[in-house]
């Protein structure tokens, strides 16, 4: 009975701590909106009700608990959870891909003089070294961003809050461009042809682009396996996330002064180069994602950054 009493206390002291504060208001729908996409990802593993009444006042009650912490991720942590959701929405759109190809197929006779896609071109003649190269660029990506984060958060805590809010708002934009206009990616077009009638099982291997031959070099399908279990859509070509995450990250460093700016720019240049050779993106796909990524750091960063404080 008391501890029925204590969360009645509770709630009734954060509304009205809500009624009466703005910050309250935010707090109350940065921490309501966390909750709820967290317990909608229980749909994909098994609808419960029970299991998911309690997953939204878990992450409710901790959220609140630290909303210090949480309030500098949000941007970064809506992101994550939104792009893990987007295999859930019922959009039935149909895939394009005639303006990327075309575009890398111009590229790539205007510097190589092959009338064939520039990544066509790479994919084919590819070179070991470069399979290790750029494959390797582009599997750490799941983790060389998230350490990088993690270290601003540690050692450059005051502009913290800039790189979520950047981050989130380049993942953001880009998951609606992905979900709006999904696209084909080059090695759809190169094993499956300019075909619109998607195959009912795709092939894992076909999907893995380039990273079947670093799964080659080193004897294994682990490589291909991880690529098909990560995608959260096998047409979410247009923009590129990789270089879009890369350039945000990049310039955050390069405005804030930060050291270690120019391994990202080299880490930037590789990932370009990589999506374009695994067979993963198009050029076009490419330049968006650095437009993207650079405009957004620079409007948080420079543009609007009496409007983005420390939030520390």
């Amino acid at each position: 009975m008391d501890s029925l009493s204590n969360i009645q206390l509770y709630f009734k002291r954060e509304i009205n701590d809500i009624i009466e504060n703005k910050n309250s208001k935010i707090k109350v729908v940065e921490t309501i909106t966390l909750s709820l996409l967290s317990s909608l990802l229980l749909l994909k593993i098994q609808p419960n009700v029970f299991l998911y009444g309690m997953t939204f006042l878990g992450i409710f009650l901790i959220s609140n608990k630290f909303y210090d912490e949480v309030k500098l991720w949000f941007p970064l942590l809506l992101f994550v959870l939104l792009y893990n959701l987007t295999g859930l929405l019922p959009i039935h759109l149909s895939p394009g891909f005639k303006i990327f190809f075309d575009f890398d197929q111009s590229f790539s006779y205007l510097i190589l003089g092959k009338n064939t896609p520039l990544s066509f071109y790479l994919f084919k003649h590819h070179i070991p070294i470069f399979d290790v190269l750029f494959g390797t660029t582009y599997i750490l990506q799941s983790i060389i961003p998230i350490l990088i984060i993690l270290y601003v958060r540690k050692f450059h805590s005051k502009s913290f809050y800039r790189l979520s809010l950047a981050g989130g708002i380049v993942g953001i934009v880009s998951i609606l461009l992905s979900t709006f206009f999904p696209t084909f990616p080059p090695w759809y077009i190169y094993y499956y042809g300019t075909d619109n009638q998607i195959p009912v099982h795709l092939n894992p291997e076909f999907a893995a682009g380039g990273l079947i031959y670093l799964d080659r070099i080193f004897a294994t399908n682990i490589f291909s396996q991880l690529m098909w279990n990560l995608s959260s859509s096998k047409f979410s070509a247009f923009p590129s996330l990789h270089v879009g995450t890369s350039t945000f990250l990049y310039f955050h460093f390069k405005f804030n002064s930060i050291k270690g700016r120019n391994i990202l720019l080299i880490y930037l240049l590789l990932t370009c180069l990589s999506v374009s050779y695994l067979l993963h993106h198009w050029l076009l796909d490419s330049i968006t994602g650095l437009i993207i990524g650079a405009s957004t750091s620079f409007l948080t960063n420079k543009k609007f950054i009496d409007n983005f404080p420390n939030k520390i």
